[in-house]
Order: C-alpha cells, then structure tokens, then sequence
C-alpha cells in the first residue's frame, strides 16, 4: 500500500497541477499582490520622497533669490537715508532756501544716476504741485507726519517704479524722532531694474517680483525666464511684505534630479524573494492536494460498452446545454456590471466648464466621494497639500459636499471647509487664503433646484475642457492616492465684504432693490451694499435650495418680474438681480428696464478704458455688436471668445485683459480686483459709475446707440443629441451674404446686424440669439435662419 500511494503521488505531473484552476488563481492573486505592494512601494519609497526633494530644492532657491532682493531693497533705503541726513538739504529746508535745495538736489542727482525721480518738498507743501501723483503724495505726507511707509510701486507709462520716501530730520531729541524736528521729506523713484539686477538670472525657470495687497489681484512688477513646471514658491519680501517673489522652477529641475531609489531597489528584491517563496508554497500545496484526491477505484468502471449510442448522445447533450446556460449567465452578469460601473459616473454631467446633473441620479453622494479623491489625488501630485470647497445654498449640497470633503481627506489631501458661500466668495478665498490655490464649489449656479454639480479651479484657473475630460477618465479608472487628510473651517464673509467696501467708495446714497433668487448672495450681497451707504431693498434674499419664488437664473425675464415691480413700486435708482451662486448680474432701471450684461459691460468698458486705454477687452460671442464698436471708440482691443465662465476667464488671463464678460451674466473685473467672475463686485463698480457720473442708469444708457434684439432662445434638445445636431447645422448651413464665426456654434454677421446658434453647455438645449439696426433686418435674419436650418432638419419647430 505505501508503495501505491507514493506512485499516486508520483503521478501528479505539472501539467496536471497548472489544468487545475486552483493554481493559475493563486498564482494570480499572488502576483497581483506583489504589483499592487510594488506600486504601493514605489510611491511611498521613491515619488513621495523625490517630490519632497524638488519642493525643497524650489523653495531653497526661492529664498536665495529672496535674500538678494531684500539686501538691494536695503542697499536702496540705506541710500535714501543718507540722503535724508544730507546737511545741506537739512539747512535748506529748515530755512526755506530755494536756490540751496535747488543746487542740493542737482548735486544729489548726479550722485545716483539710477534714479528716475528725486522730489523734496518742506513739511507743508501743495500737493496740487504734484499733479496726479496720489502715490508720491501720500507717501509724502505719511513721511512728513512721521509714519513710515514701506515702499510702492507705480506704473508710469507701461513700466514700473519703485518709489520710496523718508522724513528730513532737523535735530533728534534723545534719539527719539519728534514730529517738530521734521523739516521736510524726499521721495526717490527708481526703474523697478534697478531692484530686480540684484537677482542672479542666470537661475532658470521663472522669476517674478509682484506687489499684492488683500484688496487687488497681485501685479507683477518684472519677471525673468519662462514658467514651465508644476513646482513654484511664493516668499514675502521681509522689507516690504506687500510686495512678494513668486519663483517657478524649470522642467528641468526634475530631469536634474535622481530618484532615490536604494530603499526601494533593497524593498523590491525582498518582494521577488517572498512572492518567489509563495508562489512555491502554493505549488506544492496543490500538488499535495492533486494526489491526495486522486480518485481510487471503488467498483466496477463504466466501459465504452455499457451505454448505448442514443445514451451518450442524450448525456453529451445535456452537458452542453447545462455549460451553455452557465456561460450566458455569466455574459449577462458582466453586461449588467458594465452598465451599472458606466452610470455610475455620467458621462453628459462633465461638462465643457463644470460638472452639472441631476442632483440624486447623476450627481450623487458616491459621485461626490469619487470626485473628491480625484481631485485630492491630483492635488497630492501635483504637490499640493490642501483644497478650498465651499457650496451653495441648494438642498442636496450639504450632503454632497461632504461627501466631497470625505474623498479628498482620504487621499491625505487637507480641506479648508469654507461653508456656505456665492461662488465669488468662493473665489476670493482662493486668491486671498494662505495654503491654497485650488478647490471647489458645490453649485449647479442658475439651473433648477432638482439639479447639483461642481465648479473646479486649479492653480487660481478654471479647468479647460480637455481638463475635465481628463478628470473623467481618472475618476472612471479609480487610481486614487490614500492618506488622512486634516479638516479646516473657516468664515471669510466679512473679509470678502471688507474687501468690496475698501475697493468701492460713494458719496451719496443710492436706493436699491436686491433679488437674490434665494441663492447663496443673500447673506451676503444686502450687508456688502448697505455697508458701501446704499439704501437696500431686499427681494427673495432668505437662502433656500428650493427656490420657492422663481428659477435662480436672472437671464430669463419671467425671473425679473417681482424686482421690475418693487423697483417702480418703490421709486428705486437701480435693481439687481443674482443666480443661485452669486457671480452673475443683471440690472434693471429706475424706470423698470432690464439692462442685459452686455449692456453693462458697454458701460464698464468705456469707465475701464478712461483709466487704461489701448486695454485688451473680452466679450462672448451671445453678446451685441455695441460693444465692440464702444471699445473700439475708446480706444481699446476688442476679443471675442467663447461662451462659458471658464473660457472667458482664461482668456482675459492669457491677454491680459482688465475687462471681461459674457451675455449670461459673468462680468470679469481684472484691473483693480482678481480677474474672476464677481456678480457682488459688479454691481458695486456699475453703483460707483452711476454715483460719480451723477446720472441714472436709463439716463446713461440713451448715450449709447441703440438696436433691436432677442433674449436668449432656447430649443429643447437632448444632451445627448444637441452637439451632434450642431455639427450638422454648422457643417451642411451656407450663408452666403454673412461672415461666419465659428469658435463657438455659429455667429453670422451681417452690414445689419447677425444672428446665432450654439450648443448650451448647461442645458439641455440649443440657443439662438439676433440683433439688428431695426426691426425689419431682425425679421430677415431670423428668416434666413430659419429657412437653412429646416433645410437641414425639416421636422424642427424653431421658436421664431
């Protein structure tokens, strides 16, 4: 009996054990372990580490670069000082001796050929001497009162100067400067070079020395070099910390530096040993249980012989079937699988913009979860550590937005929770917060209350198309970093009013109506404005996700009826209505007129360009044909973009444009606030126009010409249908008599005005809009599209 078993187990051949599934399964697992603590291995061994590495070596140049800049800021002020001890200038001053200071100052100038401008005034002085230099002047009187202010640049025919000022002090009693002992003050301006040739250039990447203040976007002064990587470094300059060096470091840098890859060269070998190991293990094992289940014979076999031919046909058959059935089982099973894994993240809610859906259908909790470890994920890879969210007042965000938060925390990716907030708000603690320059809102903006979504920003920038198409994919694919991320809360409400009210001043009050649609502005927009002197009228301002009152999107005028009423009901000089999210605006009149966005940015871009002309000014395609003829009068650069909040603020980034906004609703302000769209802030700059002009709102708008056009028009179409339906329409239509625009749908523009046809980003619907010089032109537009577009689809019922 030995003798047989041991022949058993002999028999076992390793053919016999790979047949078995039982191996190839636990060879499987085994070696999808191993890959799986290999990556694990490798991310925790090598990327992290090198990434710490390139952040340290970033942020050590950063501060070298920073040293050079604060000692020649210190060599400059030191300079300043002597001349302030100057005893010549001291004696001509104390006794008014013009022809003195005259010779002084010329002695003083050939001293430091550097600089651009040398003023010396007594402790009274005309300020009207000084023309429009407000920055010289209040740095003079600051000087003269004995307050030293750190110093300023100012831009003087498109380049920048450093200016800095500091009292003449006759005498010092005990060393202790007394108001009595100033005689005068100086005040020297220098080309912004002049500072910057500290600064050893030959560092490559991207060198930018910017002035920022919690009020303004922050400006650069002078930069050097290209940006070209992910790794950057903001420092304060110690000797002025309004002004800031941003430094970028190359591509290079990553090439330049070596992966540390000992500990996880040393990690590896130990794996291949240890899966090695088991993989034998597991071979042994199943061949141990191959010959100990080897079937033995307990009766007599079943030969050939003993079944009739009709016998085995009916068994083999039964076989198949019974294999057959369990197959389609399992196609069946993995086909449900599929779909339920594709709607699990829709692939119509990631939009050309943002992400929007059907709140509890498409855009849920576990949506919510996945999106917030594929942001999180992307934020650790790109070496950032924390993420703004906020969201709006709908009803399903709260439990959306901690869903969100839960993902991001899960990729060891910080949250500073931020509340609840209008998008603006939102925005404003992305460019003013410390520790972070991305985040997101939970916001479906002006759609109806049933829908939810999403607005992302990375590195202060709303993500492209192609962007949001990627984070599709990753969110589809899974591939999510862990960690424990920590949770911050903050309130920066006030902080965001402070800042409107600082930037914006009036003289008189002005009476308002404010309908808020129930959306986020409404804790918000009624104190900013009533803190600004304005007397307030609040409409719809108690926030609630259900909208009881009206849809939350002021670009329909059904939603503008109750503010046209109360407006002429209670004599008001303006009214102003928000969506859902608060960064879009439109007005209307003391006498009840809607006053479209485009409209106003014909009155924003006239009050910009007095300021700045030559400026570079941009506007979407939904817009009228005023405006550009309005920049063009005074002197600007007109560019048309596309349609969308995200493409119209990356491209006022990309031209830098002081001045931007489209049709819906989304005004851009980027020459004295931070370039995001800023419904609050808008129509605190359109109050201040009307405030320093002394004219109402219809009284500055029968200065303007004048046309005849629709509203938005809006044909219901699938969203899954609607962008197929507009290639046809723009590839098969032939306007003959019409240039044709094409960035975005089709705009045509006639001698008499033009019409157009775009795909919504938002709804599920095309959108048309004309404008002419009359109404017999409007209708011949219209016709003429009409009559093409049923040409391409016979069965369309246009709206015209």
């Amino acid at each position: 009996m030995p003798g047989r078993e041991r022949a058993a187990n002999q028999s076992v051949s390793v053919r016999d054990i790979f047949r078995r599934p039982l191996f190839p399964l636990g060879f499987i697992i085994v070696l999808g372990a191993a890959v799986y603590a290999g990556l694990r291995l490798y991310q925790s061994q090598v990327i992290i580490p090198w990434n710490e590495l390139l952040r340290e070596k970033t942020n050590t140049s950063a501060e070298v670069l920073t040293r050079q800049l604060e000692t020649r800021l210190g060599e400059i002020e030191n300079r300043l000082a002597a001349i302030t001890e100057n005893q010549a200038l001291i004696t001509a001053l104390a006794n008014d001796d013009s022809l003195l200071l005259e010779a002084t100052k010329s002695h003083l100038l050939d001293a430091w050929p550097e600089l651009h401008e040398l003023i010396i005034v007594p402790k009274v002085f005309e300020e009207q001497t000084l023309g429009d230099n407000f920055i010289a002047i209040n740095l003079l009187n600051h000087a003269n009162a004995g307050e030293q202010l750190s110093p300023v640049a100012r831009r003087i025919d498109k380049a920048w100067y450093i200016q800095l000022s500091r009292a003449v002090i006759a005498e010092l009693n005990n060393n202790n400067l007394d108001n009595s002992n100033i005689v005068g003050s100086v005040l020297v301006s220098l080309p912004i070079e002049t500072l910057a040739d500290a600064i050893s250039t030959n560092q490559s990447g991207l060198i930018e020395i910017r002035q920022h203040t919690k009020r303004f976007a922050p400006q650069t002064l002078w930069s050097h070099g290209s940006d070209s990587s992910d790794l950057k470094q903001t420092l304060p300059i110690k000797n002025n910390p309004a002004w800031q060096l941003r430094y970028v470091a190359p591509a290079s840098l990553r090439d330049g530096t070596a992966k540390p890859l000992s500990l996880f060269l040393a990690s590896v070998a130990a794996l291949v040993l240890l899966t090695g190991l088991l993989i034998w293990l597991l071979f042994l094992a199943v061949k141990q249980a191959l010959g100990n289940t080897r079937p033995k014979p307990v009766g007599p076999t079943v030969k050939p012989g003993d079944l009739s031919p009709e016998e085995l046909n009916t068994l083999i058959q039964e076989k198949l079937v019974s294999t057959q059935g369990n197959k389609d089982k399992r196609e069946d099973a993995e086909k449900t699988h599929d779909a339920a894994d594709h709607e699990e993240y829709p692939s119509l809610v990631f939009r050309d913009y943002d992400i929007r859906g059907q709140a509890d259908s498409q855009i849920t909790k576990a949506f919510a979860l996945a999106l917030g470890k594929t942001v999180g994920t992307r934020a650790i890879e790109t070496s950032q550590s924390a993420l703004i969210i906020a969201m709006d007042g709908r009803t399903t965000s709260p439990a959306l937005k901690q869903a969100l938060t839960e993902g991001v925390l899960s990729t060891g990716c910080n949250v500073i929770d931020l509340g609840l907030l209008p998008t603006p708000a939102f925005n404003f603690g992305l460019q003013t917060l410390d520790g972070a320059d991305s985040g997101l809102i939970v916001t479906a903006s002006h759609n109806p209350p049933g829908d939810n979504g999403f607005k992302l920003i990375f590195d202060q920038c709303p993500l492209s198309s192609g962007e949001i198409t990627e984070l599709a994919s990753a969110m589809k694919k899974g591939r999510w970093v862990q960690g424990n991320g920590e949770l911050m809360q903050m309130d920066i409400e006030e902080s965001y009013i402070g800042a409107i009210t600082n930037n914006v001043s009036l003289s008189r009050p002005i009476r308002l109506v404010v309908d808020c649609g129930n959306g986020a502005m409404g804790s918000v927009a009624p104190r900013a404005l009533e803190a600004l002197g304005c007397e307030v009228t609040q409409l719809h301002c108690d926030i609630d996700g259900n909208f009881p009152n009206h849809d939350p999107d002021p670009s329909d005028p059904r939603n503008l009826e109750d503010l046209i009423s109360i407006v002429r009901h209670q004599q008001a000089d303006l009214g102003l209505a928000f969506d859902g999210d608060g960064d879009r605006l439109v007005a209307v009149s003391g006498k009840g007129r809607i006053v479209w966005p485009d409209e106003l940015l014909m009155i924003f871009a006239r009050d910009a360009l007095g300021h700045q002309p030559g400026a570079n000014i941009v506007f979407d395609v939904k817009s009228t044909r005023r405006l550009p003829n309005i920049i063009t009068a005074y002197g600007g650069q007109p560019i048309l973009s596309k349609t969308g909040h995200s493409n119209i603020r990356r491209k006022i980034q990309d031209t830098n444009a002081i001045l931007g906004g489209e049709y819906s609703g989304h005004i851009f302000f980027n020459d004295r606030w931070f370039g995001f769209d800023d419904g609050l802030y808008a129509a605190a700059r359109l109050i201040e126009i009307l405030d320093i002009r002394e004219q109402s709102l219809d009284d500055i708008l029968t200065g303007f010409e004048s046309s005849v056009s629709t509203q938005e028009i809006k044909l219901a179409v699938p969203d899954t249908e609607k962008f197929a339906l507009m290639d046809t329409i723009a590839s098969e239509t032939n306007f003959d008599d019409g240039e044709v625009t094409d960035i975005d749908g089709l705009r045509v523009e006639f001698s008499d005005g033009w019409g157009l046809i775009r795909a919504s980003n938002t709804s599920a619907c095309l959108t048309m809009r004309f404008e002419a010089e009359n109404r017999v032109a409007l209708d011949r537009i219209q016709d003429c599209f009409k009559t093409q577009i049923g040409r391409i689809v016979p069965n369309i019922e246009l709206p015209l």
